[in-house]
């Protein structure tokens, strides 16, 4: 349906640490949410995708919010939280029963929750 995975399964090669006994997530983005990633410059999306790959370490981390209002209205019952990477926000949901952080927008600051 809307799902394409992006550089960000390389998620699933990423060490965890030792002491650690929490599942790693998979991390996987929309074809809208690719769309945007791809229009950012070089440098931010490094940044973003740095962001993106520790969302499958720790998929709520400090300074995390959740949303209040809906970024997807077609997907009525979700949750959807909010990251901030410099100046851009990776708006996401968690399917906690599948492991899965779906990143669903990575939009300027200004244009995020329009």
């Amino acid at each position: 349906m809307y799902v394409r995975v992006h550089d960000v399964h390389l998620v699933h090669n990423v060490q965890q640490p030792h002491l650690s006994h929490a599942p790693m997530y998979s991390v996987e983005i929309t074809n809208r949410a690719d769309k945007e990633f791809n229009k950012l410059g070089a440098e931010a999306q490094q940044r973003v995708l740095e962001a993106m790959k520790a969302l499958a370490r720790d998929p709520i981390p400090e300074g995390a919010k959740q949303l209040s209002g809906n970024p997807m209205p077609d997907e009525d019952d979700d949750v959807f939280f909010r990251i901030r990477v410099g100046d851009y926000r990776v708006i996401y949901t968690i399917e906690e029963e599948r492991l899965l952080v779906l990143v669903v927008r990575v939009r300027h600051r200004r244009d995020a929750y329009r």
